[in-house]
């Protein structure tokens, strides 16, 4: 072998503190309140180790704490039954498990003391709630049918699957405690965090759960929405970080203990380049070092040497294509391509079924590449399949060193064709989406080239769907192509070329679209270039760039929302109410297009409240009956940023049009949920909530994207302020670091946020003042104002507080696009 078990699991290094945290969170709880508890990280950080270890230690230290784990990443055929799951999962863990378990769900059964007959009842009502889950092998049918198999046949019998997990945790913590852990928490849906709560409430306090919640690089904090399902109960959220540097150099030498000074300083620095401190890519890292010394090694000797060399090397050319295929796809393909790759294969020394297939990759434990029904109907349980999975790895590892570049690429460039075939061919719009999702990811740009009629069918659907993040990538790709066909954007037609313009300015990949903007040139389209190239120069704060650029496009409502919205920010309000009169409301049937309903959208708060009120109902009616989900859901926030605009703010309504808003662009994977995010913390702010703010705030901080520098330090300051609120900073740092912000904002042309930044600087320096005192800045306050070339109220909104001047705060209104 080339591993052994424990060469394929790092140390459990550097998580002692990690490791107190959490038991001490579920073990030393307020006695009157159930705990809940988040584990949040970044894939591959090690949140599903941490949980295995703790549940080790529990059982160690308190013999009375049982733990039952349940990971809803099984359950993605299954979505919305996190219930029907958890019992499965819980049936299947009790009938597998050789050791006995006072706690189990078969000694719970067995507890209940109820006559034959009616066990087989609840075994067949068991049975009839699991067997609708398309995850539920032959197996642990078979287990069910062998209790019941002489009864008569009888109609199907109804369980409270509910009632039956209630009284089985009741039986668990009876008189102990007992932890549900849950992981991959992200993938749950709403229903089920509601069904979750009721479970919790309906329970003893010594019963505790623990989410596991998985978090994008967009996202790097705990996303306060999360508290909203379970605000009852005690909770505590855990940040599981990356390990530190001297954990890593800990597990490097456990791993490699004969390695001197040198050699060991040497890959300690190769890991750290590679893998960001992140567990499982420190655990790839170790795996793929060794492979590589310890194949060179044996391959001197002999291949006979090393079962996995040896074995590839024997396999026939289809078989070592399959290899290649799983090795190019490591996070799995479809079942289906397999099939056309092996029927179209003209190449291949002899034909192989389906049947063969299945067999072959079973055998060489490839199980990424089959979906899990294919290995349960295979008979492979659960246990099995997870076994299995452990080792898939390191036998691509070995492929790849094995294969030659040759014989990769060109297997690489036959399951393209094979694919792009298919995609052209294919009349589900779903599925050819998905195959030029595949081939993109593996296919030159040379190979591309000669698909760009499926590219462009491809764009047309992803931009039809909202989906500007994919479209954003395809858009590098495209450029690779125009790069390696003598820059020429000809070859895609213009609709294609402005769609995919469109994406990148809705994901803020501005470098990318000014980079398609060049190959597109003004001559070929002289209004695509001007307006997207304003749309691109205002993102960038370059106002007057922008408006040089939609000067002559005026007749266009597309230029004209995009020049409205220059003038806003150059805070040119009553310029932008003028032309919003006679261009738009002066004809009785306004909105006419999609862009006359923008500007109503963007420039509504410029208007007395009841007339924004119906423009913006006015535009929603329009996008409603386009069922535009996207520009729908920033509707939904600039009506909950109207309702806190209003001198009487009603937060209960907006916290419901902005909750719509953020839940649905969270949906789509929109960057934008980031604007809806930070409102729905201003909310919090009003309502003197400022722990939940702080956690929302931040959480919307990390998702701004980057090259919208406006509204990262309007978010910033916005923090800052709160702190200032809340007492946790003191006065003197917050004021020198809105001093220090103030700075970076007058880089930027909109003057409205070095105004927000002073007056809150000079408010804040009153209020160290005395009563007698205050006179000199109240007249720099009134000064500020004064200055301020716009309405000062009409884009704030006020904190509340008796004998002290209102704070500013800044909402996030939707006026980009």
């Amino acid at each position: 072998m080339l591993f052994s078990a424990k060469d394929l699991r790092l140390d459990f290094e550097g998580r002692d503190t990690e490791l107190e945290d959490y038991n001490e969170a579920l073990t030393k709880s307020p006695s009157n309140k159930s705990v809940v508890h988040f584990l949040c990280g970044e894939s591959g950080v090690g949140k599903t180790r941490l949980l295995n270890e703790a549940a080790k230690s529990l059982s160690k230290e308190n013999l009375d704490h049982s733990v039952t784990y349940h990971d809803i990443s099984d359950d993605t055929r299954t979505k919305g039954k996190l219930f029907s799951n958890l019992l499965l999962t819980l049936w299947v863990s009790s009938t597998k498990t050789t050791r006995t378990n006072k706690k189990s769900f078969s000694a719970f059964l067995k507890r209940r003391k109820i006559t034959e007959p009616a066990k087989k009842a609840l075994y067949k009502g068991i049975y009839n709630a699991l067997q609708s889950l398309p995850s539920f092998g032959k197996a642990a049918a078979a287990l069910f049918e062998k209790d019941f198999k002489y009864e008569e046949k009888t109609k199907p019998i109804e369980i409270d699957i509910f009632q039956l997990l209630k009284d089985f945790f009741e039986f668990a913590v009876a008189p102990s405690k007992h932890t549900l852990q849950i992981d991959n928490f992200q993938r749950s849906t709403d229903s089920e965090k509601r069904e979750l709560s009721a479970l919790i409430d309906s329970l003893p306090n010594e019963f505790s759960v623990s989410l596991v919640i998985r978090q994008d690089s967009k996202n790097t904090l705990f996303d306060p929405y999360y508290l909203e399902h379970f605000h009852q109960f005690h909770a505590v959220i855990q940040i599981l970080p990356n390990l530190d540097h001297t954990s890593i150099q800990n597990i490097l030498n456990n791993s490699f203990p004969n390695m001197n000074g040198y050699q060991r300083d040497q890959l300690f620095l190769e890991c750290l380049e590679s893998t960001k401190e992140n567990t499982r890519e420190i655990e790839q890292f170790i795996i793929n070092f060794k492979l590589a010394n310890r194949l060179k090694e044996q391959n001197k000797a002999s291949n006979k040497n090393n079962p996995i060399a040896e074995t590839i090397n024997q396999l026939g050319e289809i078989e070592r294509a399959l290899l290649i295929i799983t090795s190019l796809f490591p996070e799995g393909i479809d079942f289906d391509y397999i099939r056309l790759f092996v029927e179209e294969d003209v190449n291949a020394t002899r034909t192989l079924n389906l049947m063969e297939v299945v067999r072959f990759l079973v055998e060489c434990k490839l199980l990424s590449i089959l979906p899990e029904q294919i290995l349960r109907k295979a008979g492979f349980s659960s246990i099995e399949i997870e076994s299995i999975k452990a080792s898939h790895d390191k036998v691509i590892s070995a492929a790849r060193v094995t294969m030659s570049d040759e014989e990769i690429t060109e297997v690489r460039a036959r399951l393209v064709d094979v694919i792009s075939r298919f995609a052209f061919t294919c009349m589900d719009d779903n599925k050819h989406i998905e195959a030029m999702l595949l081939i993109m990811q593996i296919a030159t740009s040379q190979e591309l080239a000669k698909h760009v009629e499926s590219m462009e069918r491809t764009v047309s659907i992803l931009h039809e769907r909202n989906g500007y993040f994919d479209l954003s990538l395809l858009t590098e790709q495209v450029l690779e192509i125009l790069d390696s066909s003598n820059n020429s954007a000809s070859i895609f037609s213009l609709i294609t070329i402005t769609r995919l313009l469109d994406a990148c300015v809705k994901e803020s990949n501005f470098n990318t679209a000014n980079r398609l903007l060049d190959k597109l040139g003004e001559a070929r389209s002289p209004e695509v270039y001007n307006l997207y190239s304003a749309k691109v120069s205002a993102q960038l704060y370059f106002y007057d760039i922008a408006l040089s650029h939609t000067a002559n496009l005026l007749h266009s409502s597309e230029a004209l929302s995009v020049h409205l919205n220059i003038l806003q920010h150059q805070r040119q309000e009553s310029e932008a109410k003028s032309i919003i009169q006679d261009r738009i409301l002066a004809n009785l049937n306004y909105p006419r297009n999609d862009f006359e309903a923008i500007i109503l959208r963007n420039s509504a708060h410029l208007f007395p409240y009841e007339k924004s009120v119906g423009f913006l109902n006015k535009a929603l009616d329009w996008f409603e009956n386009k069922e535009d989900i996207f520009t729908i859901a920033t509707l939904h926030n600039n009506i909950g940023l109207n309702e806190l605009y209003n001198k009487e703010p009603n937060i209960q309504v907006a916290r419901e049009h902005l909750h719509k808003a953020r839940n649905t662009l969270l949906d789509i994977n929109s960057i934008e949920a980031y604007q809806a995010t930070f409102n729905l913390g201003v909310c919090d702010v009003l309502e003197g909530k400022y722990d939940t703010s702080l956690k929302r705030l931040i959480t919307a901080y990390n998702m701004v994207p980057k090259p919208l520098e406006y509204d990262r330090l309007k978010f910033l300051a916005t923090i800052l302020i709160v702190k200032a609120m809340q007492n946790s900073e003191e006065l003197k740092t917050t004021i020198s670091k809105l001093e220090t912000m103030r700075i970076d904002a007058n880089e930027i042309s909109d003057p409205w946020l070095s105004f927000m930044l002073k007056k809150n600087l000079l408010i804040l320096k009153r209020s160290k003042l005395k009563d007698c005192e205050t006179n000199q800045i109240d007249k720099e306050i009134m000064e500020c104002d004064n200055l301020y070339p716009g309405d000062s109220s009409q884009y704030s909104v006020f904190t509340r507080g008796e004998g002290a001047i209102p704070l500013l705060l800044a909402p996030s209104p939707h006026w980009r696009f």
